[in-house]
């Protein structure tokens, strides 16, 4: 049997000082006692639970160690955010070389009707309303590190809009989602709310939430270049030479009429009913963010990369022309000829994907990869299978090109065996398609030869890459 004590009441412990003149010399004496104040039916009285001599520490840390006082009184947990080793081991001591009376010991062990100990059997607890709060403890100290309020008020926000602010990205990093989606979690999922300076928002409609987003965007461009220079100051700068970059794009969730950047187009998230918002990021080797832009839903990919290699440069460097230029790495959707041409003539190094099939010209060099790649990866995945990594320098090809190209011929066990799946889930549509004209025919649902072969055609071009793969053809 598994038994807890809760108590019941409300009571505070806080340090009193104390200020008492020598008469005869005039000197001041300081002496501290811890003080609780509870409450009667007369009204809220005070009574000195102990005696603390004189406190060296500062005044700033009294609240912090009255409450440790108290945990140790009363036998409670000290929560981990407030945790410091140095004020706990001096309550501890406290506590240990000061001689309570039977008196003042019985308030605090025993009080009567107002505060009381009972045995709660855990096993027959049930929730009705739940909160997390783990994660939000985690996003709070990386805000601190960051600065995050200091950049606010910097730009002149007010301490409810920096709390709405901090709801806000914590919501999209805990919780992604919508704004109202947020709004949401805030108010009935997470315990954010129970923080210092968060408080004050239980009483805030959704309008202070979307307009302290159009804020938060309004100023994007200075709080980018203000977290820049604070990343620095924590991971001091090493010099990069890599730096990938990517588009993505999300949905809106109402219609946008108003909203210039809401366009339609190829969703990622298969929500084509939705208007959608492109998203750009270029991060460093170490994945920490350099800049950002937010553009039309229906930008092309290909035409963003010149701009923000542009901005990247001026974040690294300013006005200044870079010593040594970044290795730029980018997918097959933004690799265009024109763009691959824009580097070369900038004179960049870059990475890209080739955007042709080239499986069947190299098939038998990935044939044999075993035997001719070179390992340079071997990990082991979350369900324990081993993912090896293998490349290979395939010959310089030169011809027609105004820079030396190298091609990297790379293969994935782990990806193998993800695409892999991926097919066999999916099957073969296309051997589907013949099985099912077969079994139409057997049926005898068509007859007429003419018509077999029409069929027969459109499944060819339907699968056109798979069908080269197989011989199919009508036999009489």
């Amino acid at each position: 049997m598994i038994t807890s004590y809760v108590w019941l009441g409300v009571s505070t412990m806080f340090i009193h000082e104390c200020k008492t003149k020598n008469k005869k010399t005039g000197e001041v004496y300081l002496q501290h006692k811890l003080v609780e104040s509870y409450r009667t039916e007369k009204g809220p009285r005070q009574r000195i639970i102990m005696g603390l001599g004189t406190l060296t520490i500062p005044r700033v840390e009294w609240k912090l160690l009255a409450h440790f006082l108290e945990c140790e009184l009363r036998g409670q947990t000290i929560l981990p955010e407030v945790y410091d080793q140095d004020l706990k081991n001096l309550a501890h001591s406290l506590i240990s070389t000061n001689k309570l009376s039977k008196a003042r010991k019985e308030p605090i062990i025993k009080s009567g009707q107002e505060e009381k100990a009972i045995p709660v059997y855990i096993s027959s607890l049930t929730t009705r309303t739940r909160r997390s709060i783990g994660a939000e403890l985690l996003c709070k100290k990386i805000w601190d590190m960051l600065g995050f309020s200091d950049i606010l008020r910097q730009l002149k926000f007010s301490s409810v809009s920096i709390a709405l602010a901090m709801s806000l990205v914590f919501g999209r990093m805990i919780s992604p989602g919508s704004e109202r989606h947020t709004i949401e979690w805030f108010r009935t999922r997470s315990a954010l709310q129970e923080l210092p300076g968060v408080s004050d928002l239980s009483k805030c409609g959704k309008d202070r939430f979307y307009n302290a987003a159009d804020d938060l965007y309004g100023c994007k461009e200075r709080i980018e270049d203000m977290l820049f220079s604070r990343e620095r100051e924590l991971f001091p700068h090493t010099e990069t030479t890599i730096y990938l970059y990517d588009l993505t794009n999300t949905y809106l969730e109402g219609h946008g009429l108003k909203n210039e950047l809401a366009h339609r187009g190829h969703c990622k998230s298969k929500r084509y009913d939705c208007p959608l918002i492109a998203l750009a990021l270029v991060v460093d080797d170490r994945g920490m963010p350099i800049c950002s832009q937010v553009y039309k839903g229906n930008q092309p990919e290909p035409e963003t990369m010149e701009l923000m290699i542009n901005r990247l440069n001026d974040r690294l460097y300013g006005s200044q022309i870079p010593m040594i230029k970044p290795t730029v790495a980018m997918d097959r959707g933004i690799a265009t000829e024109d763009n691959v041409t824009w580097l070369q003539d900038n004179k960049y190094n870059y990475v890209i994907i080739r955007r042709g099939d080239e499986s069947v010209e190299y098939r038998q060099a990935f044939e044999s990869y075993r035997e001719t790649f070179e390992i340079v990866s071997c990990k082991r995945s979350a369900y324990g299978d081993e993912n090896t990594v293998y490349v290979h320098k395939a010959p310089d090809d030169e011809s027609g090109s105004r820079t030396k190209l190298s091609r990297i011929l790379c293969y994935s066990e782990g990806k193998a065996r993800k695409e892999r799946a991926i097919y066999e889930k999916k099957g073969n549509p296309f051997v589907q398609d013949i099985d099912n004209l077969r079994g139409s025919i057997s049926r005898g649902s068509i007859k007429n030869p003419t018509k077999i072969e029409n069929k027969l055609k459109r499944i060819l071009g339907k699968h056109a890459k798979m069908s080269a793969h197989y011989d199919a053809s009508l036999v009489s």
